[in-house]
Protein backbone atom coordinates (compact mmCIF):
# COMPACT_ATOMS: atom_id res chain seq x y z
CA UNK A 1 0.00 0.00 0.00
CA UNK A 2 2.81 2.43 0.80
CA UNK A 3 4.56 2.27 -2.59
CA UNK A 4 1.47 3.09 -4.71
CA UNK A 5 0.64 5.98 -2.39
CA UNK A 6 4.16 7.37 -2.75
CA UNK A 7 3.97 7.10 -6.55
CA UNK A 8 0.68 8.99 -6.62
CA UNK A 9 2.35 12.34 -5.95
CA UNK A 10 4.98 11.88 -8.64
CA UNK A 11 2.53 10.68 -11.27
CA UNK A 12 -0.14 13.25 -10.43
CA UNK A 13 1.99 16.09 -11.81
CA UNK A 14 1.30 14.95 -15.39
CA UNK A 15 -2.46 14.30 -15.01
CA UNK A 16 -5.37 16.37 -16.26
CA UNK A 17 -7.67 17.54 -14.78
CA UNK A 18 -5.65 18.95 -11.93
CA UNK A 19 -8.01 17.90 -9.08
CA UNK A 20 -7.94 14.30 -7.76
CA UNK A 21 -9.98 12.84 -4.90
CA UNK A 22 -8.70 9.71 -3.16
CA UNK A 23 -11.19 7.64 -1.13
CA UNK A 24 -9.52 4.69 0.63
CA UNK A 25 -11.64 1.53 0.86
CA UNK A 26 -10.45 0.83 4.40
CA UNK A 27 -8.65 2.59 7.23
CA UNK A 28 -5.00 1.71 7.90
CA UNK A 29 -1.93 2.94 9.75
CA UNK A 30 -0.01 3.16 6.45
CA UNK A 31 -2.68 5.46 5.02
CA UNK A 32 -2.59 7.71 8.10
CA UNK A 33 1.21 7.92 7.97
CA UNK A 34 1.23 8.70 4.25
CA UNK A 35 -1.42 11.38 4.73
CA UNK A 36 0.51 13.07 7.54
CA UNK A 37 3.87 12.88 5.76
CA UNK A 38 2.60 14.21 2.41
CA UNK A 39 -0.26 16.54 3.36
CA UNK A 40 1.49 19.71 2.15
CA UNK A 41 2.43 18.09 -1.15
CA UNK A 42 -1.14 16.81 -1.60
CA UNK A 43 -2.43 20.36 -1.32
CA UNK A 44 0.12 21.63 -3.85
CA UNK A 45 -0.90 18.92 -6.34
CA UNK A 46 -4.67 19.25 -5.84
CA UNK A 47 -5.09 15.84 -4.18
CA UNK A 48 -7.98 15.57 -1.73
CA UNK A 49 -8.04 12.56 0.60
CA UNK A 50 -11.39 11.66 2.15
CA UNK A 51 -11.97 9.30 5.06
CA UNK A 52 -12.71 5.65 4.35
CA UNK A 53 -16.13 6.12 5.96
CA UNK A 54 -17.16 8.83 3.47
CA UNK A 55 -20.57 8.82 1.83
CA UNK A 56 -21.65 9.90 -1.63
CA UNK A 57 -24.99 11.46 -2.55
CA UNK A 58 -26.17 10.86 -6.09
CA UNK A 59 -29.65 10.97 -7.61
CA UNK A 60 -31.29 11.54 -4.20
CA UNK A 61 -29.53 8.50 -2.71
CA UNK A 62 -26.72 8.37 -0.15
CA UNK A 63 -24.35 5.41 0.02
CA UNK A 64 -20.82 4.59 1.25
CA UNK A 65 -18.04 5.80 -1.05
CA UNK A 66 -15.99 2.66 -1.45
CA UNK A 67 -14.74 2.40 -5.03
CA UNK A 68 -13.29 4.68 -7.67
CA UNK A 69 -12.87 3.43 -11.24
CA UNK A 70 -10.78 5.03 -13.97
Amino acid sequence: LGAPLCCLGGDKVSWCPPQVTLIPTFDSLVMHEWYQETHERQQELGITVLGSNSTVAMQDETFPACKVEF
